[in-house]
């Protein structure tokens, strides 16, 4: 798992370095593609959660 957790890490910073040597407009522009993104996964949650209060179809068990 430690080797896994390092991994991650190593990519986060890496996405985060090209980010930041784009300059200021990728800097300008990053606020309002991540609330764009959290919002997306915030809409995926709510409709998996409306799927899992119906009827059990096998598809998502996580869900029910």
């Amino acid at each position: 798992m430690y080797e896994g957790t390092r991994h991650i890490v190593l990519f986060i910073n890496w996405m985060a370095y090209g980010k930041a040597r784009r300059g200021w407009v990728a800097r300008a522009v990053l606020p309002l593609t991540s609330f764009r993104l959290y919002l997306r996964a915030l809409r995926c949650l709510m409709l998996l959660t409306k799927r899992g209060k119906g009827t059990n179809d096998g598809k998502n068990f996580a869900a029910t």
